[in-house]
């Protein structure tokens, strides 16, 4: 994993790298940045793959949103990876 600290939040954030298919800039709500390039964690279905940024159901990236200051840090960790280590230890 990798510690990153929080350095900015948008609650209606829209993308500036990417677009619908309407042309409109894609949403990116509760947006939490802890990356630099713009990537953060927000609102987005996590089936969906994405470019960079993490997405989380809507409820869970407002709690983060609501949660987390600047300067916090947060950690990115692969789930695959620690589901793997659960099942090894």
């Amino acid at each position: 994993g990798h510690s990153l600290r929080v350095y900015r939040k948008e609650q209606l954030h829209k993308s500036g790298e990417y677009t619908m298919t309407n042309g409109e800039p894609a949403p990116m709500p509760w947006a939490v940045f802890f990356q630099d390039g713009g990537i953060a964690f927000h609102s987005g279905d996590p089936n969906r793959s994405s470019a960079g940024c993490i997405h989380v159901p809507p409820d869970e990236a407002k709690a983060y949103f609501d949660y987390l200051q600047i300067g916090d840090q947060v950690q990115v960790v692969s789930a695959k990876q620690v589901q793997a280590d659960r099942a090894a230890g």
